[in-house]
């Protein structure tokens, strides 16, 4: 599922630099045959999980679970959401991408750095823009940086009180929440619950407005829908069992 609406941009001082992280639960051995037509990429998730500690089969499920794909299940590396400007495997907005540049410690940032994307001040270039943009395409690049966004926003989670989980699954899930939702909304979500606006926002933007309404009706109200949508894709979809 291209995610449509990601925290408009990855900003938060607290986490302007990820160090390197002990491992989110027990290791799992990712199984790449079990990647299907997607086993290719298993080098790619082993080594991100290694440097991040995010698990490689938690990543597998967030990548399968986000990334656009063809009739054989090969995840696209070149898909584009038409909503939105999320593009890559890792479905990233514009803003959260350039966000990931600049924060110290990232794989995108020491990718930035040694191309000479950053000014002094460690922002993007304007003329660099695009072409750093442009990496969200690369398979690497986009698995990567969706295994830093997941520290950084597990890390805002439990900040917060959140709960993150204490195993592959769970810790796929609450990472996943916050990759599709940005992480002050999955918080929310996680602990209060979106307000009906919102939720009644993010669920139009995610199935259309006739199926919103109708989800709406049956429910009483917004809020409840979205989250009723939103758990059976998660519970459904992100599966890091399936990969191990």
């Amino acid at each position: 599922m291209a995610a449509v609406l990601h925290s408009p941009e990855f900003r938060d001082i607290d986490l302007r630099s990820l160090e390197a992280s002990e491992p989110a639960v027990a290791a799992i051995t990712l199984d790449p045959a079990r990647l299907g037509a997607n086993a290719r990429h298993a080098p790619a998730l082993e080594r991100a999980a290694e440097r991040t500690g995010i698990p490689a089969t938690a990543l597998a499920a967030i990548v399968n679970a986000e990334a656009a794909k063809d009739s054989a299940g090969q995840w696209n590396t070149y898909s584009r959401n038409s909503r939105s400007s999320a593009a890559g495997l890792g479905q990233f907005l514009s803003r959260t991408w350039e966000g990931m540049a600049e924060t110290r410690g990232t794989w995108l940032n020491q990718t930035a750095q040694a191309k000479g994307w950053l000014d002094r001040s460690g922002q993007v270039r304007p003329a660099a823009r695009a072409e750093m943009l442009q990496l969200r395409y690369n398979a690497t690049a986009s698995i990567e940086t969706t295994a830093d966004y997941a520290q950084a926003n597990l890390k805002l989670l439990k900040r917060s009180g959140v709960a993150t989980g204490e195993d592959a699954s769970a810790v796929a899930r609450t990472a996943y929440l916050a990759h599709h939702l940005g992480p002050g909304d999955a918080i929310k979500y996680l602990k209060t619950g979106l307000t009906d606006e919102r939720a009644g926002l993010l669920l139009r933007a995610q199935i259309g407005g006739g199926r919103a309404s109708q989800a709406i009706a049956r429910t009483g109200d917004a809020s409840a829908a979205h989250r009723a949508w939103l758990d059976n894709y998660v519970g459904s979809r992100v599966r890091p069992e399936r990969y191990a």
